[in-house]
This record gives structure tokens, C-alpha cells and sequence, in this order.
């Protein structure tokens, strides 16, 4: 991100780190301590404790499922790191997106100047170190889990208690999926959503509770997530898990929520591409993931599209 003004030695840096990256130990020194306090703090942190555990639950073996430690930031070294690069980063496989006041006319040539010449990965030195890279997941990689489990992770002394749950869902290119964006608003994806309301609104028991839906290489998942006051944990597992199971069948969505929560995704939508960094955002998520061409484009469409009985 750069001013336009700055534009060409902002290109000059950025080609320098992606072409010419030198790992320098002193500065992994101070990165690997950083997150190592982090990781001693993230025990004792309610938040971070549910995170990692959430991970860990949900993922398994894939790659979002492995957590940092200690151990594994001790072993790692600059070479790991000129590995990795080797493997990883290179012209064959990179794609540059720009977003601003420009045209294609104007920020090619500046593109040209600094990667034409890129074809192979370029290291301070090369490196021996072989390093065993994961495969993508699928869904198939996930951990599977019968029926409804609650796992405890204990902080005594905490004021609050952190509670997080959900499971694999759709995918973003399943023909169900903007009823599924409309039905999560509708349980907890803004602040009139059924949850916050009944957990903030009408017992007080916390600041506020939200669900999403979060997508990479695997399928949707589905999850919400609160902080309420401890003595209340319990009751509060209880009412998500009786919001969830009613909004399929004894207290099923009404049109007027669908109205509200499509009238929310419609008319907040426009805003978000003031930034060219959003815009941005989802084109690289499409290059990412092999979404179709016209996701951005039908998804409004797609959402005006979905009826009640979706």
C-alpha cells in the first residue's frame, strides 16, 4: 500500500523482499522471541486458549490445525526459511493484482521494470535444507464429529468464559450457499441477529455474540462465538444451541428477517469497494480458491434470488 506519489520506490522495495529476500538472523531473533511471549501469553488469554483448541478440534491434521510452539520455533532457522522460499516463490507461480488510481497502461510498464526479468527463485544463498510441505486439505481431511460435544479448557480465575462453536458446512460454489450467507445473518451475523439478541439484548450476559462463516481449500465452516460472564456459561452454551436447533424447525426464519438481513448485505456491499483493497481482497481470494469469474459479480444477484423456503 502506497501513496502515488511514492509509487515507483514503493515498487522497488517490494521487488527487492520478493525477489532478493535475505532472512537476516538478528531480525528472526527478534521475531521468534516476539512470538514466543506471545505464545506464554496466549495460555493464560481465554480468547487464544479457545482459539487453539477450536483449531485443533475442527482442523486435525490439516494445516490450519497445527499450532505454533516453542519447540518448533527453537528448530527453525534462516535456511528453513530460503527453503521454503525456493519451493514456494517464484514467477511461474505468482500473480500481481493492483488497486487504485491507475490504469493498466500506467502501472504495467512500472511492473515490467522490476519482475520482467523474474523467472527463478533468488536467494542470498542457496539452501540444503529439505522440508516436507503439506498437501492442500480437502474436506476429507477434517475430523469428523458425532452429534454435539463440548470441550472445557480451563482458566481459573477468569472473569469471562469464551465459547465458540460450529461445523463444516458448504461451499462458496454449492448452489446453497447465498441461502446459507442469508440464513447465518439471520442467527447471528449482525447485531439484530437472534443470538446477540438473546444473549445481550434480553439477558445481558454479554457484549455480544456473532456467527460467520469462514472459507479456504475445504469447505464452509459455520461458527459462532461469544463472551459471557462466567456464571452464566453453561445457559448461554444451552440458548446457542436452542437457537441453532429451532431456526430449522419450531421457530423457523420469517420473511421479515430474510428482508432484513438481505437488505443489510445489499446495502453494506457497495460501500466496502470504496476500498481498493477490498476489491482487491476478493479478486485474490477468486485466484485463490478457483471461484467462478463471476462470483463478484452475480453475487448480488444471487442473494436477491434466495426465497424463504431456501
Amino acid at each position: 500500500s502506497s501513496l502515488k506519489s511514492r509509487l515507483e520506490p514503493s515498487l522497488d522495495l517490494m521487488a527487492d523482499v520478493a525477489m532478493q529476500p535475505s532472512f537476516p538472523q538478528e531480525d528472526w531473533e527478534l521475531m521468534r522471541g516476539k512470538r514466543m511471549q506471545d505464545l506464554e501469553a496466549a495460555r493464560m488469554d481465554p480468547g487464544q486458549m479457545s482459539w487453539r483448541g477450536w483449531a485443533r478440534t475442527i482442523y486435525g491434521e490439516s494445516y490450519l490445525g497445527h499450532l505454533a510452539s516453542e519447540e518448533a520455533y527453537e528448530s527453525m532457522g534462516r535456511e528453513h526459511m530460503q527453503a521454503w522460499y525456493s519451493a514456494h516463490v517464484s514467477a511461474e507461480n505468482a500473480t500481481i493484482l493492483v488497486g487504485g488510481d491507475t490504469t493498466l497502461a500506467e502501472i504495467q510498464p512500472l511492473l515490467e521494470a522490476r519482475f520482467g526479468d523474474w523467472t527463478t527463485p533468488s536467494t542470498e544463498e542457496s539452501s540444503e535444507v529439505e522440508l516436507d510441505f503439506q498437501a492442500l486439505p480437502s474436506a476429507d481431511d477434517l475430523p469428523t464429529h458425532d452429534g454435539s460435544t463440548i470441550y472445557l479448557l480451563d482458566s481459573p480465575g477468569a472473569a469471562q468464559s469464551v465459547i465458540r462453536g460450529g461445523t463444516v458446512v458448504t461451499s462458496r460454489t454449492d448452489d446453497d450457499y447465498a441461502a446459507f450467507t442469508l440464513a447465518n445473518h439471520v442467527i447471528g451475523g449482525q447485531f439484530s441477529a437472534r443470538i446477540n439478541l438473546n444473549l445481550r439484548e434480553d439477558k445481558g450476559w454479554t457484549y455480544g455474540a456473532r456467527s460467520g462463516l469462514r472459507s479456504d481449500y475445504t469447505k464452509a465452516l459455520w461458527s459462532a462465538s461469544t463472551s459471557v460472564k462466567t456464571d452464566t456459561t453453561a445457559d448461554s452454551i444451552s440458548e446457542i444451541l436452542r437457537e441453532v436447533s429451532e431456526a430449522s424447525d419450531e421457530r423457523k426464519f420469517t420473511v421479515e428477517e430474510l428482508e432484513n438481513a438481505r437488505g443489510y448485505l445489499l446495502g453494506s456491499r457497495p460501500v466496502r469497494y470504496e476500498n481498493a483493497g477490498a476489491l482487491l481482497g476478493e479478486l485474490q481470494s477468486n485466484w485463490l480458491y478457483g471461484l467462478p469469474d463471476n462470483w463478484i459479480t452475480a453475487y448480488a444477484d444471487n442473494i436477491r434470488a434466495v426465497s424463504i423456503d431456501s
